[in-house]
């Protein structure tokens, strides 16, 4: 599949044999340096400024031509190196020198290609050197989610309801405020007390025979009239029918994505956003997943809600 956003990058640099020697003792102070190999005079400004970031270095193994190191570099932000044919991968080997410019002793390129490459996979290298004597570089690299990992380590699974039935995804600052279960429907209400943020869920069953969005409009046009009792104001600024999901999340039983954001207002004229999303599920189960937070100056340069949602509904599990 094609690289996304959040896709990293770990390339383990493991070890070269028969380097060319280029001191006078036969020998050479081996580094490798790692760096995307785009044209800078080719690509827009983000792709020059991520590819600045992907220059990363090995320590230096001395008086050798057969060094080890073993070492891992990881490199974000793929998307943006990718020219549509991939992303090529250059390996610069040099001799190290104290006091003057490195020597070159060889060069390698590898093409990482998206649509290709299966991620949480480890890939293994034998790399002819080129522009030099002899030299023969040895690496593995793979390609995983920052994204998943960024869950794993900033996201609890809670299992608010009796019967088990679900555990759902929410971000570790968050706490269970109240749930309730119904022959038909499953309530949970999460809150940051700290940062005024409210996440909200509801599980219902619907009718898998039924087009999603038929029973999306019907489910948000009550849930919109429902707001409308609690808010002054309700406004939908945006509608996306059609969103997918993170290829890498753990809840495969989504079938559909619809995602409204909006714009609350209270009496007093305090302002909120509102990330609204329902998720249908190939169970039979539909989700509605409700992010509120402020509009203050901070939440309206980088407004929360979109991304959370999206961890919170991807991410959540039935049990």
């Amino acid at each position: 599949m094609p690289f996304r956003a959040m896709d990293t990058l770990t390339v383990t640099i493991k070890h070269a044999k028969n380097l060319e020697a280029a001191d006078l003792n036969g020998f050479s102070y081996v580094i490798v340096q790692a760096k995307s190999a785009i044209d800078d005079e080719r690509f827009d400004d983000i792709m020059k400024e991520t590819a600045k970031e992907w220059r990363q270095k090995t320590s230096v193994k001395k008086k050798t031509l057969n060094p080890e190191w073993n070492e891992d570099k990881t490199f974000h932000s793929l998307l943006y190196l990718d020219t549509g044919l991939g992303i090529k991968l250059k390996f610069e080997v040099y001799d190290w020198d104290l006091l003057s410019k490195d020597d070159p002793i060889g060069q390698a390129e590898i093409l990482l290609d998206g649509d290709k490459l299966e991620h949480d996979r480890e890939y293994s290298e034998v790399l002819e050197l080129t522009d030099c004597k002899s030299g023969t570089l040895y690496i593995s690299y793979k390609i995983w989610s920052y994204e998943q990992d960024r869950v794993d380590k900033e996201f609890n699974f809670i299992s608010p309801f009796q019967s088990g039935f679900a555990e759902i995804c929410t971000p570790r600052q968050f706490s269970l405020i109240s749930s309730s279960e119904e022959t038909d429907a499953h309530n949970a209400v999460f809150a940051d007390m700290k940062r005024a943020e409210v996440l909200l869920t509801k599980f219902i069953p619907f009718d898998s025979n039924a087009k999603f969005a038929d029973i999306a409009k019907q489910v948000s046009d009550q849930k919109i009239s429902d707001m409308k009792k609690e808010y002054s104001k309700v406004e939908v600024k945006s509608k996306n029918e059609h969103v997918n999901p993170d290829p890498h999340c753990r809840n495969k039983l989504i079938t559909n994505i619809m995602e409204y954001i909006l714009l609350l207002e209270k009496k007093g004229g305090i302002r909120m956003w509102g990330t609204f999303r329902i998720v249908s599920h190939s169970n039979g189960k539909l989700g509605l997943y409700i992010y509120i937070e402020p509009q203050d100056a901070l939440h309206s340069i980088l407004r929360m809600g979109e991304a959370e949602v999206a961890r919170v509904s991807e991410n959540t599990l039935f049990l």
